[in-house]
C-alpha cells in the first residue's frame, strides 16, 4: 500500500508542477541567466555593481528567453512540415498570377489565399 500511496503523492505533485510550469520556466531562467552572468563575470558580484549586474542579468534573460522562443518555433515548424505520419504539411499551394485559367474556370484573387 505504501508504494500506492507514493505513486499517488508523485502524480500529484507533478500535476501541480504541470499547472505552474510557466512560472516554474521564468525563475528558471532567470537563475540561469545570473549564473552565467556570474560565471563570465565574477567582479559583479562585489559591492558596487549591483546596477549593472541588475542590467546585464535583465540582458542576458532576455536573449535566454529570446533563443527559447526560436526554439519553440523551429519545433512547431518541423513538426508541420513533417510528413509521412498522417499530419504535417504535404503541399503548399502558392497562385500564379501569370498562368491563365482555362475557359469557364477561375483561379480566384492571389490577393485573398481563401479565394485560390
Amino acid at each position: 500500500m505504501d508504494i500506492i500511496d507514493n505513486l499517488r503523492l508523485s502524480r500529484k505533485h507533478m500535476y501541480d508542477k504541470q499547472k505552474r510550469h510557466v512560472e516554474l520556466r521564468q525563475s528558471y531562467l532567470e537563475e540561469l541567466a545570473e549564473a552565467i552572468l556570474l560565471q563570465r563575470c565574477p567582479w559583479l558580484e562585489e559591492e558596487g555593481f549591483e546596477q549593472q549586474k541588475i542590467e546585464q542579468a535583465d540582458k542576458q534573460l532576455k536573449e535566454l528567453i529570446k533563443r527559447e522562443n526560436i526554439r519553440k518555433m523551429y519545433r512547431t515548424i518541423g513538426f508541420i512540415l513533417k510528413a509521412g505520419q498522417g499530419q504535417g504539411l504535404l503541399q503548399v499551394d502558392i497562385p500564379d498570377e501569370s498562368a491563365i485559367p482555362p475557359p469557364g474556370e477561375s483561379y480566384g484573387d492571389p490577393a485573398d489565399a481563401k479565394q485560390w
